[in-house]
């Protein structure tokens, strides 16, 4: 009994099956939706850095169907520690996406990134021995950009209409990892 219910699925299996390749083929059913394709698009990111943001305008541009370049520009938080304190001001990134097993056709993708990260704010040092406790010494600015180079991994979602939207998570932060959220409009 079970040998004859093991054919008569395997049989409508293949039966199944055909139906459906001589239907697509007629023009009966719709073939398979193909993956969206990215566009030039711009957008916003959000990005979170210990005890820091950094929010940003974005400009998304693909290069091929498995490569893309990101470009952000915006303004950063200050941030403050026992030793240094770093004032709010400009940041700027470039990142290079790699989507190394392309795209689903649901839209879904991750992806490799990588690209240098600048920070335009001084870094002054603070002052923990003084007699009248921390001060911060305003003559002494460390550097006036921070530079360092961001390699993260993200995850995104390609909708039909071009916006693009996900999560990254990247190294090279000055302190610890960036966890970065964006939306980008694809706009042709």
């Amino acid at each position: 009994m079970s040998r004859t219910r093991s054919r008569l699925c395997t049989l409508a299996v293949c039966l199944g099956t055909s139906v459906a390749h001589v239907a697509t083929q007629q023009g009966v059913l719709p073939p398979a939706p193909s993956p969206a394709t990215e566009r030039l698009g711009v957008g916003g990111a959000i990005g979170i850095i210990d005890s820091w943001a950094i929010g940003s305008v974005r400009l998304s541009m693909p290069i091929d169907a498995k490569l893309a370049i990101d470009v952000d520009a915006g303004h950063h938080v200050g941030s403050s520690s026992a030793d240094i304190r770093i004032p709010a001001g400009v940041a700027f990134s470039t990142q290079i996406r790699w989507l190394w097993h392309g795209r689903e056709a649901s839209g879904h993708s991750g992806y490799w990134l990588a690209g240098p990260l600048y920070f335009a704010a001084p870094v002054y040092v603070v002052h923990q021995n003084s007699p009248q406790g921390p001060v911060v010494d305003s003559t002494l600015k460390v550097d006036n950009w921070i530079k360092t180079v961001q390699i993260g991994y993200g995850w995104d979602w390609l909708r039909r209409n071009g916006t693009r939207a996900g999560i990254e998570v990247k190294s090279g932060a000055p302190t610890t990892f960036l966890v970065n959220g964006f939306v980008v409009l694809g706009l042709w």
